[in-house]
């Protein structure tokens, strides 16, 4: 593989750092306007603001919003520190916006050993997707961070420097991080398994499937208190109603199609990057 001389690869490792100090920069800047929230963020908002720390949690959040817990009880603490301001509610999505880039570059060096980790880490640096969540009093930007931790920490795993179950309890614990820690999580331990049963070695499959027990019952207990009174509130319903999949008839399932192209087509042109990139991370952090 040609790569680029050492000289060359100095100034466009420099550039990309430029690159991602100017990305920075301009997000804190925005963040600093105090821009007025948008009707989503404002009715999130409410529920942090009216609400006192034990009260957070006791009931559903107002105006049928939904977040994770862990991430409400965090951006709560930091409005009682710094104010309770749009500025002061933002500012968990722009902190994690940052440690997501420190993620991605521990990634792309560490573990997929990548030769331009700095130029690598300058495409989330200035994703509009991402720009935009990070500056937003919504989980989003949070939630990106619990999916990268999670390959890192199984990179950890596979480094043995935790044990299975430890690996198990913390991916369980980051579900109240972010909804989507499950379905990661879950990722990993389908893989897991269906390796241990290509190797034929029982012992990978047991840690599959009794991690994935951790994980479930964690899931089902943060579904059944914090997630379902949310999700079967009769306007939630009426609300989604139209983005439901069915199979049941012709005509539902040319809807169901329908929905999943939509779901391709805003990946564009990511989709084939997210799916190999996926692949080649899990084959990079999984155990020899």
């Amino acid at each position: 593989m040609y790569y680029l001389k050492k000289d060359s690869r100095w100034w466009i490792e420099r550039i990309a750092m430029g690159w991602i100090v100017v990305a920075v920069a301009v997000n804190i800047l925005y963040n600093m306007q105090n821009v007025n929230f948008w009707v989503d963020e404002a009715m999130l908002a409410y529920s942090i603001s009216t609400r006192s720390l034990g009260e957070l949690a006791a009931t559903p959040l107002a105006w049928n919003q939904s977040a994770p817990l862990l991430y409400v009880y965090i951006v709560k603490v930091i409005s009682l520190v710094a104010g309770n301001s749009e500025f002061s509610l933002r500012l968990c999505s722009l902190f994690s916006y940052c440690l997501l880039l420190f993620m991605y570059f521990f990634l792309s060096k560490y573990v997929l050993q990548h030769k331009y980790p700095v130029l690598e880490t300058a495409l989330p640096a200035s994703l509009p997707i991402l720009m935009g969540y990070s500056h937003e009093f919504k989980p989003y930007m949070t939630e990106a961070c619990v999916v990268l931790g999670i390959l890192i920490l199984y990179y950890v795993y596979a480094s043995q420097k935790i044990g299975w179950y430890t690996f198990s309890c913390i991916c369980s614990a980051l579900i109240l991080l972010g909804n989507p820690a499950c379905f990661v999580t879950g990722g990993i331990l389908c893989c897991e398994c269906l390796s241990g049963i290509k190797e034929r070695n029982m012992d990978r499959i047991r840690r599959s499937v009794s991690g994935g027990a951790i994980v479930l019952a964690a899931f089902v207990l943060y579904y059944l208190y914090w997630l379902r009174p949310v999700i079967h509130d009769g306007y939630m319903v009426d609300f989604w109603k139209d983005y439901r999949f069915s199979f049941s008839g012709k005509a539902a399932l040319a809807h169901s199609l329908s929905l999943i192209g939509d779901m391709l087509h805003a990946f564009g042109q990511y989709w084939a990057v997210i799916f190999l990139g996926g692949g080649r991370m899990y084959s990079a952090c999984s155990p020899a």
